[in-house]
């Protein structure tokens, strides 16, 4: 039987107090884990997987492989929504045969630089429309020597890629099921579908205008995680830049844009210098086109469109500019130059209204949502300014719309990890994507064929016709 060792002993000689504290007795391990980690550690400075660490490694594959399955089904899932809007559009261009005025002074741009590096017509300079769709006809037509369908399909090809901008902003903001039923949706979309039958610029000013708000709200989203660099402005830039030469409402692109540029700035998220950067790129392209102008004219700034502006028919100004902007927000228009004889879609118009006002109620989405608001006012309902009033010129605006019925029909708000919901919920969510994008497409048709049967076939319009 051991005695407790006393908290004071004295001495021998002098008997001072010495004060001695209890230490308890040195920790060891278990027998039966010591040597494991031991061995754990003999094992990993010799290269070779512990048991252990054999099965972290496993977990860490088999979630490797799942991520790789997911990000592969969402691949496929965005190229059949492509190939979609490919079909459906040609379905309709392949039927027409006789375009608006503007399609033939796209085609007769283009096979001139196709043949000569000529921008003119009948031996003319030409000073109305702008270059880069022309252009575009011209690159095509050196692979495909059918003028007439390079133009056509130009149109459709530019049109349905831009799902793919549309699909990578619903992700990267709102959740991959909100960007693949917008891009769904788009796909269906009446006036997209319908005006990209015939050889028009719209949708590659559609795609350049998409490209360049998805690389804005890249740069919106990095700054906001604290992440450096101005890369994605640049490239920002550099799509509003070519928009600007493809369609004139490009400068109202550069305007809104212009508009966060300053208040990033003012906030001192931007330096002057990278103000300066961002325009001398968006700029660069335009000003080629005044070099251009003022070689060929002696003067930087030349148009068309000013004379056309100034000396209109009256009777194609049915509404004042307060009625075409009330009927832009419509996604709508009027006779004589209006092409439907009915109102949009309504279903498009509930969900996709109501789906950018959610992203202004919720905190966690309402500085996207007043960039995609500021985006559909801009490229849409601000072209109440044109004398007459076309839904054609909403072109631009529908991909924010379809943006908005995204949010409502992918519902970005229910998570779906396995820990929680579980895959259950996923394919529930899905389906829900699925039959309401179907539902939406069905009931689409009628305003396409009414306004591919009233424009493109019949050319009911004034100004249409052989030109």
């Amino acid at each position: 039987m051991t005695e407790r060792v006393p908290e004071e002993s004295r001495t021998e000689a002098g008997g001072e107090a010495r004060e001695t504290a209890w230490e308890p007795p040195e920790e060891t391990q278990p027998e039966s884990e010591a040597p494991r980690e031991e061995a754990q550690e003999k094992d990993e400075e010799e290269g070779r997987p512990s048991p252990g660490r054999a099965s972290r490694l496993w977990e860490r594959a088999k979630e490797g492989i799942v991520s790789r399955r997911s990000q592969w089904a969402w691949l496929l899932a965005i190229l059949a929504v492509f190939a979609a809007a490919i079909i459906w559009r040609w379905h309709f261009a392949n039927q027409a045969k006789i375009y608006t005025y503007d399609s033939y002074f796209y085609m007769v741009l283009g096979r001139n630089l196709r043949h000569g590096l000529d921008y003119s017509v009948a031996g003319h300079a030409h000073f109305k429309f702008m270059p880069l769709y022309p252009i575009s006809i011209a690159f095509l037509n050196l692979f495909i020597p059918n003028l007439e369908f390079v133009g056509k399909f130009s149109n459709v090809l530019f049109t349905a890629a831009c799902v793919f901008p549309i699909y990578s902003i619903g992700a990267m903001l709102f959740g991959r099921r909100t960007g693949l039923a917008a891009a769904a949706l788009f796909a269906f979309e009446p006036i997209t579908t319908a005006w990209s039958s015939a050889p028009m610029s719209e949708g590659l000013f559609t795609l350049l205008v998409c490209l360049s708000a998805l690389w804005f709200l890249k740069w919106m989203k990095r700054d906001e995680e604290g992440e450096e660099g101005y890369k994605h402005l640049y490239f920002c830039a550099a799509a509003a830049g070519l928009a600007l030469v493809t369609r004139w409402e490009g400068a109202l692109l550069l305007a809104f844009l212009g508009i966060f540029l300053l208040y990033y700035w003012w906030r001192r998220k931007l330096r002057f210098k990278n103000l300066l950067i961002f325009g001398l790129i968006a700029l660069a392209p335009f000003a080629l086109l005044l070099l251009r102008n003022l070689i060929t004219f002696g003067t930087p700034v030349k148009s068309a469109y000013l004379d056309e502006l100034g000396a209109h028919p009256e009777q194609f100004e049915t509404l004042n500019a307060w009625g075409r902007l009330r009927r832009y927000f419509m996604f709508s228009d009027v006779l004589p130059l209006g092409i439907s004889k009915t109102l949009y879609h309504y279903a498009y118009l509930i969900f996709g209204y109501t789906g950018l006002l959610l992203t202004l109620v919720l905190k966690r989405y309402r500085r996207y949502g007043v960039f995609l608001w500021a985006w559909l006012i801009f490229m849409g309902p601000l072209h109440f300014i044109w004398y007459f009033a076309s839904n054609r010129f909403l072109f631009p605006a529908v991909p924010v719309l379809c943006v908005g019925a995204g949010v409502l029909i992918g519902l970005p708000w229910i998570k779906t990890e396995k820990a929680k919901t579980g895959m259950a919920m996923s394919v529930i969510l899905i389906l829900i994507v699925v039959c309401m994008v179907g539902a939406l497409a069905l009931t689409a048709r009628p305003m396409t064929n009414d306004i591919f049967y009233n424009a493109i076939r019949s050319l009911e319009d004034d100004v249409g016709g052989v030109a």
